[in-house]
């Protein structure tokens, strides 16, 4: 009988274990699908006249990570050169507010445990590559400016397990 119950107990402990994988997996997926969600929106506001979040949370002054870059001029007397520049500089801001406060206020947290290191504990890390296969779980996002081809993007990544990633690549909607 405790031979049976050992045996069920090994086979419980293997599938649990396998459960947890694919859950932090599966977890990894929709936080990084909220996060591009969160970015297609905001840029999209800037289109329609409104305003991204990192600039009004900045207004509050409660913020100190976020900047003065608005989707209208950003140090409040700079017109944008072009929608590069506009592009590069809007990014940079909801960006710099989901690494600074997307853990805390958006949930934007790793499957795997965070990194206490990080600003506020967030999954966000701002680099042009993705995380490396020791950072599974986190997510990255960068903005490229290429000037030559008067181009820009938004790279976002996400690291999973067996050195497996997520992409994707938003054009300057800005054009």
């Amino acid at each position: 009988m405790v031979a049976i119950l050992g045996v069920l107990a090994a086979v419980g402990i293997v599938a649990y274990n396998g459960y947890l994988t694919k859950t932090k997996i599966n977890a990894t997926k929709t936080t990084f699908s909220q996060i591009i969600k969160y970015i297609d929106v905001e840029l999209m506001k800037c289109n329609l006249g409104m305003e991204i979040e990192a600039y009004e949370k900045y207004k509050t002054g409660n913020y100190p990570s976020t900047q003065n870059i608005s989707c209208n001029n950003y140090y409040n007397d700079f017109s944008y050169n072009n929608s590069l520049d506009k592009f590069e500089k809007v990014t940079g801001n909801i960006i710099s507010y989901i690494y600074a406060y997307g853990g805390e206020e958006k949930g934007f947290n790793n499957a795997y445990g965070n990194d206490p290191n990080l600003v506020k504990g967030s999954a966000i890390i701002i680099d042009s590559n993705c995380p490396s296969q020791d950072q599974i779980g986190f997510f990255s996002c960068n903005s490229v400016i290429d000037t030559g081809n008067n181009s820009g993007k938004l790279y976002c990544c996400a690291r999973l397990p067996n050195n497996e990633t997520i992409k994707k690549v938003f054009d300057n909607v800005y054009e």
